[in-house]
């Protein structure tokens, strides 16, 4: 099954793959691959696959695919699953491999905003540098220098695809992926993704997870907007993917909702002002300081 909506042209690296997957269906098992985007609640998802999974799991961080072919060939258990900080196309690198693709997508301004307080927290981590001032100072390098800018801007397309627009990377999200969802709606990923699997549904722990932040103002509002606009290809995936997970979960008779317990909707509404109370709080207490000089 794969997470997709009908009217778009499918691409020739769409067609591609699903040949190859076809080819593969009768002879090969499968292997979940969880292509884990910064910032999007992956470590939490880690820990279930963990828990399903246990040492045939793959732990892999890296797009280097000669490194993964090593990896898999050296791995002491058939690979059922992998996750990590890679791309899609990974298991191109190896054969007699069929791989289902899922991953999860978050609001950009939460995301980036997250990730600031993490860059700044880490100092080994490669944008470490461009965030030594405040949040709008560390939008507008990640914006201006070529490096910082290819880790943080259409990222999110790019893991998903390696295509930087959403027009490119839509058709692969639609064709070759199992199952897309927002960070929000973790539960029910879980929960489908493991009545596919035949798995359990796990307690999920909260993992390298920060609490919202109060309201601060317009200040936060203006930059939010700022960073929608620099971001909105992103932003676009990931209202995109929001939407058509809301309508098949409502599609679900019995579906566990977190959001529907706690009396929100899947909205772009909603979650922009979520973020924006994250952005303000994060203003309000870290605009003019200076970085930790290591992680707390």
């Amino acid at each position: 099954m794969t997470f997709s909506i009908a009217g778009n042209t499918e691409d020739p690296k769409c067609s591609a793959y699903r040949r190859e997957a076809s080819e593969l269906r009768q002879s090969e098992p499968e292997t979940l691959f969880f292509v884990h985007i910064p910032k999007t609640a992956g470590s939490s998802f880690r820990h279930i696959l963990k828990t399903w999974f246990g040492r045939e799991l793959m732990i892999f961080d890296s797009h280097d695919r000669n490194v993964f072919a090593q990896a898999w060939n050296g791995h002491e258990r058939p690979t059922r699953a992998v996750a990590g900080h890679f791309g899609f196309g990974l298991h191109e690198a190896v054969t007699s491999c069929r791989p289902r693709y899922v991953s999860l997508v978050r609001d950009t301004v939460e995301r980036f905003v997250s990730l600031y307080k993490h860059v700044r927290e880490t100092p080994d981590h490669v944008l470490h540098p461009a965030a030594g001032c405040d949040l709008e100072q560390f939008l507008v390098r990640t914006l201006e220098e070529p490096r910082a800018r290819g880790h943080t801007v259409a990222v999110q397309c790019f893991f998903l695809t390696g295509r930087r627009s959403f027009e490119e990377a839509l058709p692969l999200v639609q064709h070759a992926y199992d199952l897309v969802a927002p960070t929000g709606r973790l539960t029910d990923f879980v929960t489908e993704l493991g009545d596919r699997l035949g798995r359990p549904t796990p307690v999920i722990p909260a993992l390298n997870v920060r609490p919202a932040d109060p309201e601060l103002g317009e200040a936060a509002d203006r930059l939010a907007d700022r960073i929608y606009e620099a971001h909105g290809d992103d932003q676009r995936l990931y209202e995109h993917v929001s939407r058509c997970f809301a309508d098949r979960a409502s599609a679900r008779p019995g579906v566990h909702s977190a959001l529907a317990q706690q009396g929100l909707s899947v909205t772009s509404s909603t979650n922009a002002a979520l973020a924006r109370q994250r952005l303000a709080g994060l203003e309000a207490s870290c605009s003019c300081a200076s970085p930790r000089s290591g992680c707390g």
